[in-house]
């Protein structure tokens, strides 16, 4: 009976310890994700990164949009905006993607100069959907 019970408790320790082992992240690739609702027809939501890049410096509006979650086109106003605080200026800057991929200011937007401003880790933003789209879409954050 002793022989039971000590192979039982050597079983519930192993058990336990391997538990352990597996509800932490030790590796510094650990990775993660936010699913961010966007409402249609011109709905808003605000949107913090909360991530660096993969490789562990700061995310440009490409890196975390990349050229696939938003709407893009070439006219401003059909495609999704994204209001970023400017801290230097005390505005906000209205960026959108043009169909090429670019993310582009308003301002520069006939001209289509495009800029990719740094998006640092806390940095928050409102996000506003083209006023075309007719479905509820999730924007998603990755990063580590």
């Amino acid at each position: 009976m002793r022989i039971v019970l000590c192979y039982a408790l050597c079983l519930a320790s192993l058990a336990e310890a391997a538990w352990s082992q597996t509800n932490w992240a030790y590796s510094k690739n650990a990775a993660g994700y936010v699913k961010a609702p966007l409402p249609p027809a011109g709905g808003v939501n605000f949107i913090a990164v909360n991530f660096v890049s993969f490789g562990g410096s700061n995310q440009t509006l490409a890196a975390v949009f990349g050229t696939n979650q938003l709407t893009r086109d070439d006219v401003f106003a059909r495609a999704d905006k994204l209001y970023v605080w400017n801290a230097g200026s005390q505005a906000f800057e209205r960026y959108a993607q043009k169909s090429s991929g670019a993310f582009v200011k308003q301002e520069d937007w006939e001209t289509g100069l495009a800029s990719d401003p740094v998006m640092t880790n806390g940095t928050g933003f409102w996000i506003q959907s083209s006023p075309g789209t007719t479905n509820q879409r999730d924007i998603i954050l990755r990063g580590e």
